[in-house]
């Protein structure tokens, strides 16, 4: 998959010029990224990973729509917002640790 190439330069670019094409393009691409960020299924680099081409994507990319903006945002302050009641309730009043292993994807959606 293209979205593992974390780190390179220039092929994140190639997938944005494309999205320019056509606002369906747009929309699928960012649905796709967001799908993986909150899947349960997919491995944590994976998740990382489309969290920091989403947020790449939204900040580079001039040509997309305010709401869909707008609702991928949403969707990531959402995803964070229900990880983060999750996690507090399952530590049943003891003191949080910072563990970036242990929350990555939830530290990457929240830095993007």
């Amino acid at each position: 998959s293209i979205l593992h190439t974390y780190k390179c330069r220039c092929t994140q670019y190639l997938l944005f010029f494309s999205c320019s094409f056509d606002v369906a393009f747009t929309d699928a691409f960012l649905q796709l990224l967001l799908s993986q960020v909150e899947s349960g299924r997919v491995h944590a680099d994976g998740r990382i990973a489309a969290s920091a081409y989403v947020a790449s994507f939204l900040a580079r990319a001039c040509y997309v729509r305010l709401d869909s903006l707008l609702g991928a945002l949403s969707r990531l302050l959402e995803w964070a917002a229900g990880y983060q009641s999750l996690a507090l309730s399952r530590l049943g009043g003891e003191a949080a640790l910072l563990d970036a292993h242990l929350h990555g994807v939830f530290y990457s959606v929240v830095q993007s």
